[in-house]
């Protein structure tokens, strides 16, 4: 069973914003953290100035502040990313065989960990590190999905 995979822009975003969520704990501590120091600063002005108008202009700029930083941040993770390379993945008998700009890597179906299914994407987790993200758009139909599914290894604990 083989797939071409070319991952865009948006699809390459949206898999860093996955992994992100996934790191729920040490993410929730972050915001909450941002957020007392936001409503620290944002009493500090008002206590200083008196003026609610301040407060909300100071708002509005953090606010938008943190929305360019958050862009930001994902235009660098899809610059820096070898996802958008276009790929082939092949599933033979006994190995995954990934073909990258004619570099062909072949990665053994017994390091298969788990495969994730999501709603824009299918991961194939191998190793400790190293996933395989396939857009379930690369999929021609639900057959060919189910196919290519089935082909894997169930993960073993």
């Amino acid at each position: 069973m083989k797939i071409d995979v070319l991952l865009s822009e948006r699809d390459v975003k949206d898999y860093v914003s996955l992994k992100m969520k996934s790191n729920q704990k040490s993410r929730a501590k972050r915001v909450t953290l941002l957020v007392l120091f936001f409503i620290i600063v944002s009493l500090i002005f008002w206590l200083e100035s008196r003026s609610i108008f301040l407060v909300v202009v100071f708002d509005v700029i953090v606010g938008l502040f943190i929305r360019f930083a958050w862009n930001r941040f994902l235009k660098k993770a899809y610059g820096r990313s070898n996802l958008k390379e276009p790929r082939t993945i092949e599933i033979q008998s006994e190995f995954i065989l990934v073909t990258t700009n004619n570099v062909k890597t072949s990665i053994e179906l017994s390091k298969v960990r788990d495969v994730n299914e999501t709603d824009k994407f299918l991961i194939i987790v191998v190793g400790n590190s190293q996933e395989l993200v396939i857009p379930k758009r690369a999929f021609s139909t639900q057959d060919e999905y189910t196919e290519f599914v089935n082909a894997l290894p169930k993960p073993h604990d």
